[in-house]
């Protein structure tokens, strides 16, 4: 099944990312990977060996019998039923940094979506704004 992917918000140290499954394309799952190539700015480096990226908020909706799975580095972070949001590090004071320093690959059934906020905490080198005289 196809899932269409939108990067909403990317600025310094913050991003947003909305996956919604196709409903036209029947039942089965499909899979969204979100890397830091996606949130990365244009003017911003990436230093690869120690990107980290943290989720701070979800937002969902999925049919109770199909869950949306967020998975990094091959092990399950979240599973998520039904409607929801949760702003972790404001409602709850933390952000789920577990592989943090992994993609995040997101699967989700037919009739679903969610939205991501993320936090990029390290790996992502901002230009030197100073002035050299």
């Amino acid at each position: 099944m196809p899932v269409i992917r939108t990067v909403l918000k990317k600025v310094r140290q913050q991003a947003v990312v909305k996956i919604v499954g196709d409903r036209s394309a029947g039942t089965s799952d499909g899979t969204a990977n979100i890397g830091p190539l996606e949130l990365k700015l244009t003017d911003e480096t990436l230093d690869q060996p120690n990107i980290q990226m943290n989720i701070t908020g979800i937002m969902w909706s999925a049919p109770d019998a199909f869950p949306i799975v967020i998975t990094r580095n091959n092990s399950t972070t979240m599973i998520l039923n039904g409607n929801d949001n949760w702003s972790t590090s404001q409602m709850f004071g933390f952000a789920d940094t577990s592989n943090n320093s992994a993609n995040i690959s997101v699967t989700l059934p037919a009739n679903s979506i969610i939205y991501l906020h993320l936090s990029k905490t390290a790996g992502f080198i901002e230009p030197d704004q100073q002035t050299k005289k």
